[in-house]
């Protein structure tokens, strides 16, 4: 639970929070992070701007809008971007380290099973990336 953010109605004894982080009804629990200490590195997202997303997509073949709407996700980034030939779809981008390329791989074939008994799942797409557009993402 260390780092984790409450509500006011989730903190301390009877709803008292211990300290307040400064904003409304909000409470920090556990160390809190200083950007200068080598023992917590940066977040691993950090660099994924909403033109990163969109560079990313852009090198498979699907090219945004500029429209993109984060969604929620406990471990990794998920993104629903709006195309420019009227398409909507969901990118994940999986947190650096956590995942290695063969669990990514079961995750997507597992999903494709699903999808393949008519389950109603978002099954990834087989995309081929552009190794020109790739350099720049």
């Amino acid at each position: 639970m260390a780092g984790r953010e409450l509500d006011g109605n989730q903190a301390g004894a009877a709803g008292t929070p211990a300290s307040s982080d400064g904003a409304r009804g909000r409470v920090r629990c556990g160390p809190m992070h200083r950007p200068d200490d080598a023992t917590n590195p940066p977040a691993p997202y950090r660099g994924l701007t909403p033109e990163r997303v969109l560079d990313a997509l852009d090198a498979v073949g699907l090219r945004g809008d500029g429209r993109l709407l984060q969604l929620n996700s406990y471990e990794n980034r998920v993104f629903q971007i709006f195309l420019e030939d009227g398409r909507v779809v969901v990118a994940k981008f999986y947190r650096p380290v956590r995942w290695t390329d063969e669990q990514i791989l079961e995750e997507h074939g597992f999903a494709a099973e699903l999808a393949a008994d008519e389950c109603p799942v978002a099954a990834p797409w087989p995309l081929v990336i552009d190794a020109a557009a790739r350099a720049t993402v």
